[in-house]
């Protein structure tokens, strides 16, 4: 964790100003980038001990440190953008940083938490080579899917306009909203039980019973988004872009295959299966971007739509099958 953070955050400082010009057009930014840059390695540490302490099962200690965490962020994103726009924007995701990894070092003080000489074992090749499976799949969500991102947004700057590609940011954004929350708790505890069993009998249950909790849950957000969908944009954005109620309703449709889609992607890091996730990932960007040259000139904000659930049901399609599959065999 630590390596790794030090080598991302040295060559966003070092490119900084080439990294502003590529995803934001302009080099204004880049001392925010090189901010970004100095402060991964507590990115890197809060992560592994958080994963760390789900391991434990000390779920406790996480949700309170996850809650108390989200409530200032998201307080301290509010202030900073009211007051200063985009960059008191781009300033709060260090700031956050820094306070999730100072409430963290809070709990630490505890007892039989963390331990240098613990961790202190000779290197061992077995382990290094059985985590490199699930660096691949960090390398896909983390790295591949942004990339991705960025390319689909200037395919779609290219093949319509700038404020196309700007309204359907804004609504991915917004169906974010509704996935966040029920992929991040779901996912802890999905993974464990995935993870200690390999009884096929046992993984349908579970997933059938997840499904149902998550879709019952995501079924109450989507109607109360829906109702309030001009409130929600008004809230988020500014009444600029009202166009996207225009799509609202199916992109938030959508969100539901995705999450079905998601259960089985969990299933695939449970157990390791970093070709199939990262083939998952990337079958996914590819149909995106490419349906975007299909759709998006003659249909605009809509064609965008249609790229984004096509590419949604292929992968549902492909992660489905991978795992039918697998847990056969």
């Amino acid at each position: 964790a630590i390596v790794f953070s030090l080598l991302t955050g040295l060559i966003l400082c070092l490119f900084s100003k080439t990294i502003s010009i590529k995803l934001l057009y302009t080099e204004e930014y880049y001392h925010y980038i090189i901010a970004l840059g100095l402060s991964l390695p507590m990115i890197g540490f809060y992560d592994f001990i958080i994963s760390a302490v789900v391991g434990l099962k000390k779920m406790k200690e996480f949700y309170s440190v996850s809650i108390k965490t989200q409530l200032i962020n998201i307080a301290l994103t509010f202030f900073l953008t009211y007051l200063y726009g985009v960059k008191g924007a781009m300033l709060a995701i260090t700031i956050n940083l820094i306070i999730g990894f100072i409430i963290l070092i809070s709990y630490l003080k505890k007892p039989n938490w963390f331990s240098l000489k613990k961790i202190s074992k000779p290197f061992n090749k077995d382990v290094f080579k059985d985590y490199s499976k699930y660096f691949v799949i960090t390398f896909s969500v983390m790295v591949l899917s942004p990339i991705f991102e960025i390319v689909a947004r200037d395919v779609i700057i290219q093949e319509s306009t700038k404020e196309i590609a700007g309204y359907w940011i804004a609504m991915s954004r917004i169906a974010t909203v509704a996935l966040v929350f029920v992929q991040t708790t779901m996912r802890r505890y999905l993974l464990p039980v995935f993870s200690s069993t390999d009884d096929s009998v046992l993984i349908k249950q579970t997933i059938n019973k997840s499904l149902k909790m998550i879709y019952a849950f995501l079924l109450l957000i989507s109607i109360g988004m829906c109702l309030c969908k001009e409130l929600v944009i008004r809230l988020l954005y500014s009444k600029d872009f009202l166009v996207i109620s225009s799509i609202y309703e199916i992109t938030i449709a959508v969100i539901f295959i995705d999450i079905l889609s998601w259960v089985y992607s969990v299933w695939m890091i449970s157990k390791g299966k970093y070709i199939g996730f990262s083939s998952s990932v990337i079958i996914r960007s590819l149909i995106f971007v490419s349906g975007l040259y299909v759709f998006v000139r003659e249909n605009a904000l809509f064609g965008v739509v249609y790229a984004y659930s096509v590419s949604i049901f292929i992968q549902f399609i492909f992660n489905y099958a991978y795992y039918k599959f697998n847990v056969k065999k």
